[in-house]
This record gives C-alpha cells, sequence and structure tokens, in this order.
C-alpha cells in the first residue's frame, strides 16, 4: 500500500545488484525495515525511469543517465509545487 498522497508503483523486477545491496543494508548494516523499503521504492523509481525512458539498467547507468533522472524528479518536483 503506497503511503496517503504517493501513487502506488508497479513493482519491477530489481537488477539483482539492487537486491543484494538491500540484502547487505539489512544483513551487514542492520538497517530497519523501513530504511529498506525506502531503498527499495528510490531505487524501484530510477530503474523504470531508466527502463522506460533510458533503455538501460541500474547496472549499465551513466553519469549522464543518472542526471538526466535527477533532473526530471527535479521538474516533477517544480511542477507539482506550482500546481
Amino acid at each position: 500500500m503506497a503511503r496517503p498522497g504517493r501513487p502506488a508503483m508497479p513493482k519491477p523486477d530489481l537488477n539483482p545488484l539492487v537486491d543484494s545491496f538491500l540484502d547487505m543494508l539489512t544483513s551487514e548494516r542492520g538497517a530497519a525495515h523501513n530504511t529498506r523499503q525506502a531503498y527499495w521504492r528510490d531505487l524501484a523509481d530510477v530503474s523504470l525511469y531508466l527502463r522506460n525512458v533510458r533503455s538501460t539498467d541500474v547496472d549499465k547507468a551513466t553519469t549522464e543517465d543518472l542526471k538526466d533522472y535527477l533532473k526530471d524528479l527535479s521538474e516533477k518536483n517544480t511542477r507539482k509545487r506550482c500546481q
């Protein structure tokens, strides 16, 4: 269930390296479940952007791909504030 005010996201299959990172957060770093979920949401969002807009995956993303993602996020937040 999505938080109030946040649209539900599709549950994409994440790159195995992302899953390994999330496992490391909880097992080695002792991250709380909510922390893992927050990381998952952010990594799922960037993964979907990279697949749908840039036709690539997290493990092959370039600096430019990630800059474009951050620019897209910034533009979405700016539009949301102006409404």
